[in-house]
Order: C-alpha cells, then structure tokens, then sequence
C-alpha cells in the first residue's frame, strides 16, 4: 500500500515541480494540482483524443490557443463538487461577487480590487450557491449514494510514471478506496439513455481507465467504478451507474491511442494533423448520404446566405 503524503508537505511540492514524485497526495487545491505541468492529465489525454495531435501541440505545447473559459454550468459542477466533496475548500476556490453597478467608476474599481483579492479563485453567486445546495441535498439524501461517499478518501491526487510510454501522469478522483471509485457528475438529464451518451461523448470511458491506471500503479488496486449523476435543475434528480465492463474496453481503446500520440509527440517531435500518411486521403460519401434527400441548390443558397 503507498502512502498517502500531505500535499502541504516539502517532499511533494519539491518533487511534484518537476515530475519527480510518485504516490498518492491529499489536500491538494485544485488551482495548486492544474498547475503541476510536468504530469499528463486525464484532460489531456481526453482533449487528444477528441483532436488531432498538431491540435494538441498548439493548445499544451505552445500555448497558441486561448484556455477554455469557466461557463456557468462548468463554475456550477465544480461547486457541487467541492460542497459534497471538500467542503472546507470552499474559501481557498471560490468568491461570491457582491450585487455591484459595473458601469461606474466605483464599480469597476471594487471589482478589480475584488479580483485581486481572490486571484485563482472561482466567481460564483448567491444564485449558484443556492443550486449547487440544493444538488448537494438531492446527491445526499440518496442511499446508495451516500453509501458509496461514506468510506471514500475525497480529492486524493494520484502520480505515477507509465511503464511502457515513460510518461509522468496524473489523476485527481473525485473518491477513492479499495473497493470501488466514484465521479461524481452533473447533467442536464440523469436518465441512462442520456447519460449513456454523455459519458460516450464526453470521453468519461478514457477518464475511467485513467484513474484505474492511478489506483493500479500507486495503490496495487482495480477497484470498480461508478457515477454519482445529479441533475443540475429541478427536482435535482441523483442517480447512481455501476460503469459496465464495455465502458472500460471503450475507454481502455481511446487511452491507449491518445497515450501512444502523445509519445510520439512528446519523444519523436511527430505532431500530425488529422492524416498522417504520404498519399492524399480519398474523400468518400458518408455513409448516410445514401438514406437522405440532397439539398437543393436554392436550399443550399438559403444556407449559406443564413450562415
């Protein structure tokens, strides 16, 4: 069994910094754990995945592409997540923004003193925190979810070397014990066909395989897995999925390809766009060209003057 070190700890800010820790790490902040660059995540992979490596390298490598902005819905999952989760954590990443007039002067000037009072740190409101309580309750007042939150170690940041890429990863889970982990996540609709999609889309199969990954290299465990789903409105419907052994296979597929790109973009210099071979690819009809009506040229017309 590995120890689990205090991320407060010298040993592994030192050693984080530069890719050099292994093990499992609590109490890590979620601003301090996106910042430690010289590990892999499950983002990464999941963006390389979903994109070309040459799409990869502009984004991570140089830097060329803008980092995604917090929407709401995104500000809102991260607070049901730290209020079920760390609820401790909730002053160290977030502020609620008081009701200002921004178009004065001395709104503008109490905003940006607010800002940099609260530099990495989440804006939320009093909105959002009354939904993200009202997510929490639903989430806890299920049984079989607050049967599987119960022995969970929360938040616990996992790091280790793969051993047939070399590559530094990382993994931060949601709850993590011996028997079973658990991602916890917010949704439009809980319902299993809806969800079954979102977590195909989405690539939470890639993330899956991820975190078993974590456990099986730092802990010597494959525990199984499941989702915690709360609907983000009305009633605020909680669901609990067992992840099936074909959400693994998918996920295991996807991880090794991103995992085998990201090698041989980090390694070879090999960052190709979304074909790399020598001759030029043939352009076929899709498949469902055949079963549908072809646009008409005054349809065709119609749409390019709306776009």
């Amino acid at each position: 069994m590995a120890i689990i070190i205090d991320a407060k700890d010298s040993a592994f800010t030192s050693g984080a910094k530069v890719g050099a820790f292994k093990g499992a790490a609590k109490n890590l902040l979620n601003s301090d754990y996106h910042s430690l660059d010289s590990y892999w995540s499950s983002s990464d992979l999941k963006y390389m995945s979903a994109n070309s490596p040459m799409h990869f390298k502009a984004k991570y490598i140089d830097k060329e592409l803008e980092p995604m902005k917090q929407t709401p819905a995104m500000i809102l999952g991260s607070l049901v997540h730290c209020m079920v989760l760390t609820p401790d954590d909730f002053e160290h990443e977030f502020f609620v923004m008081p009701d200002l007039n921004f178009r004065t002067n001395e709104g503008k000037a109490a905003k940006q003193e607010i800002l940099a009072a609260n530099v990495g740190k989440m804006s939320v409101t009093d909105e959002q925190i009354a939904i993200a309580q009202k997510m929490r309750e639903s989430i806890m007042s299920n049984p079989e979810a607050a049967r599987l939150l119960e022995p969970m170690k929360k938040e616990l940041a996992f790091f280790w070397t793969c051993p047939f890429s070399n590559l530094n990863f990382k993994a931060k889970l949601d709850g993590s014990g011996g028997t079973h982990f658990i991602e916890l996540k917010s949704a439009i609709s809980a319902e299993p066909g809806t969800f079954q999609r979102q977590c195909y889309n989405m690539n939470y199969d890639l993330s899956l395989v991820h975190y078993r990954q974590g456990l099986s290299h730092v802990m010597g465990c494959e525990p199984k897995a499941y989702f915690i789903v709360v609907e983000k409105t009305p009633p605020y419907i909680c669901q609990v999925y067992l992840a099936g052994d074909s959400l693994f296979e998918t996920g295991h597929t996807k991880w090794l390809d991103a995992v085998n790109k990201l090698e041989q973009g980090v390694k070879a210099g090999k960052w190709p766009g979304y074909a790399d071979v020598e001759e030029t690819p043939t352009l076929d009809a899709p498949p469902w060209a055949y079963d549908s009506k072809p646009a008409t040229a005054e349809t065709f017309a119609d749409d390019v003057l709306d776009f």
